[in-house]
């Protein structure tokens, strides 16, 4: 039951980060149209690190 409860926790807060992260892409893109491949491929690593830390924890 606590893994469940810590599994909702990372995953919200993993969530949170990740979209300031997506904010953050989308101010990046109205400056500079060419680096917003850069900002998705930085909020993909994000995704992956948050999915990585999830499951290393358990």
């Amino acid at each position: 039951m606590r893994m469940i409860f810590r599994f909702f926790y990372h995953l919200i807060s993993f969530v949170v980060f990740c979209g300031g992260v997506f904010a953050f892409a989308v101010i990046v893109r109205t400056v500079w149209n060419e680096n917003f491949w850069l900002a998705i491929s930085l909020l993909l690593i994000c995704v992956i690190a948050a999915l990585l830390a999830t499951f290393l924890e358990w």
